[in-house]
Parts: structure tokens; sequence; C-alpha cells
């Protein structure tokens, strides 16, 4: 049964809207049309631009998640702007439009806010509808980019991808594709592939696993990083161990210079599999031209999981009732937007987050939607 929300209105009996200022769409849209059992006006929240509450924001933003919603569209309404000599706006009269008898609604969270930021200036027409445009009158605000308030799960990383455009010119390697630990198997089960690091991340990861190069200190810790002298755990860091540097791995390329790599090169890597690992070792349906050893956990963030025909965390336990059982046809879990918080110096492979709970955080996620 399909259910319509409505949240904006571009054009009305043939007249259009889009250089009408939000708030006056909105007001034609709930003049004209009516909710109905398959029709609803999105519910949304209107706070002031010059002073507001960010506590009522955010726990706007945590009723939105509860109710299964990504998050928010934040945007800018124009009203009280739209007076001024330099964003002068005709005032829309509901006489210039004859009367619609369409019909479609209920509701639940998708939600409209004016953007409280001073960006006045930086608006040449009060707040139209920009198709196709990235706008600093309309934002997204998900709880993964707020810290405090994304998941996360800490996974491995079991391969790579050479870069493209810049990070070609720098050498990086991206994507990387990161696992889950399968507890019952030993084996590696692929989540999704990332692509969210510093530059300095990018650099340090290269030289680790291409060329045996330590991290430098501090690299890929987030907030570890001012901690380092006063708990981290060194000796188990595989990027500041001494037992994977050695003479032939010391930096050949100090500058960082991009470089061809030739199939014979790739078996040189220090800390990576000359071959693609056996599927007892890692589960995957991805097939990146570089393998990791499996040395490190990362911890990531993520916006939400979903079924993946690709990834295959998740997949032994059930969470896709079309495979029927099978392994082999069920679809795994994926994580949504992954981003790179830190390395975990703390935990060992086998201390990552395991296949079972990634599909009981699947399993959690979909009641709550």
């Amino acid at each position: 049964k399909m259910h319509v929300f409505a949240f904006d209105l571009m054009s009305l009996n043939g007249v259009s809207l889009l250089k009408v200022p939000l708030y006056q769409r909105q007001r034609l849209l709930r003049e004209n049309f009516q909710e109905t059992e398959g029709f609803s006006f999105a519910f949304s929240l209107t706070l002031s631009t010059i002073s507001y509450s960010e506590t009522v924001l955010l726990n706007f933003l945590k009723q939105a998640v509860n109710d299964g919603a990504e998050g928010l569209m934040i945007k800018r309404t124009g009203e009280g702007e739209d007076n001024r000599k330099d964003n002068a706006t005709e005032e829309v009269s509901k006489d210039k439009f004859a009367s619609t008898n369409d019909k479609s609604s209920e509701c639940t969270a998708l939600s409209l806010l004016p953007y409280p930021t001073n960006l006045t200036n930086t608006i040449t027409c009060c707040c139209p509808y920009e198709s196709g445009a990235r706008s600093p009158t309309w934002l997204k605000l998900k709880k993964d980019y707020l810290s405090g308030m994304a998941d996360s799960i800490d996974v491995v990383p079991i391969g790579a991808w050479y870069g493209n455009g810049r990070k070609a010119q720098k050498g990086f390697l991206s994507p990387v594709l990161l696992a889950v630990y399968d507890e019952d198997d030993g084996s590696l089960r692929s989540i999704s592939r990332c692509m969210s690091f510093s530059d300095d991340m990018y650099e340090a990861m290269r030289n680790f696993y291409m060329h045996g190069i330590p991290y430098p200190i501090g690299v890929g810790l987030g907030d570890e990083k001012e901690g380092l002298s006063i708990g981290c755990d060194l000796e188990n860091d595989p990027g500041l161990g001494s037992t994977f540097l050695s003479e032939k791995s010391k930096n050949t390329n100090p500058k960082n210079e991009v470089q061809e790599v030739d199939d014979d090169t790739l078996l040189s890597f220090v800390n990576c599999y000359p071959t693609r690992p056996s599927s007892s070792i890692v589960i995957t349906n991805e097939s990146p031209p570089i393998w990791f050893q499996h040395l490190e956990v990362w911890e990531m963030s993520f916006a939400d999981l979903s079924l993946s025909r690709v990834h295959t965390a998740g997949a032994e336990q059930g969470v896709d009732s079309l495979g029927n059982g099978d392994d082999n046809l069920a679809r795994g879990i994926a994580m949504r937007f992954p981003r790179f918080k830190r390395r975990r110096l703390d935990k060992c492979v086998e201390q990552a987050t395991t296949s079972k709970q990634v599909a009981e955080l699947f399993w959690q996620q979909s009641k709550q939607q």
C-alpha cells in the first residue's frame, strides 16, 4: 500500500513556483490540498533563525531516527526575508490560482526547518527551489554527522583498490574493503567499502601495507591522539611494531612519487597477500586488486545497515529471508555511508565486531522501522 508525504510544491495549475520562497510554497500546498488516507503533509518543526534551542533540534533529530527516518532536512523558509530591497519577492496570492481537487495522507518523520545561521548575504533569491543544486538553504542532518549519535562497529581492513583522480595522483589506495569477524569459523566477511580518510591516513595506510613502513605516531587515532603517551599500547600496534620493517621494506620513495605498479611489484607488497585469500579466510563478492594481510582493527561509524548482494556480513545468520537458509543465495549486510573514526590499538582481529553482532544490529534497526 502506497502513501504519499508532501513537503513542497513546485507548480500549481500550470504556474511555476520555483522562484517563490519556501514558506509561501508550503502555505499554497496546504491551502490547495487535503490530507486523506493515502496522502499527508510531511511533519515539520519551525525554529527561529535568530534564537533557537539546539536541544530542541537534537531531540527532533532523535525522534526522527527513532521513527525510522535517516534524519532531518533543514531548510531556510525565507519568511521575514523576502521584503528586503535586495531580495524582493512578490507575495503570492492564493487568488492567482484556481482551486484544485487533488487529494491524497498520514505522516511521519521528514522535517522542514529554517537553517539557523547568518547565510542571508549568500542568498541571491530568497529561498527558491533550486533543482539539482546544492544550497546553503537546504541541508541534510543525519545522526552520523554528529559526534556521539552515530552507531559504530570495529572492522578489519582486508583489501583496497587504486585511487582515481586526485587520489591516483597521490598514489593513495581507495576505496578500502572492510570486514567483520565470523567467530564460528574464523573467517572475515565483508561489510563495506570506505573512502572517508584524511590524506595523512591514506598516505600512512599505503606505506604500511605496500612498504611495511610503520604508521606515524598519532595518525589515524582520532580522539586517542592526545593520549598516546599515557595509555596507548604501542607494543600491540602493528603499525608501530618493528617486526614488519625489514631492510627490503624501507621506504625507497621518500618523496612519495607516484609509481606504476605491475604484478611483480604486487608480489613484493610487504603486508599484502600475493593473491586472493582462500574463501575459508575471506568471504566476499568483491574483487579488489590488492588484498591486505589482517593486521589491524578500525572503528567505523555509519548511517544505517542495509541488505547487500555484494557483502556477506550476517548472511550466515539468515538476515535475508529470500535466501531460504542457503548462505550462497542469501544477501549479507552492508554499512551505508561508513566513516573512519580511528585505529583501534587495543584490539586484535579476533576482537573485531562479529558477523552475528552485525546481524543483531540489523534486526534491531528493522524493528525500529
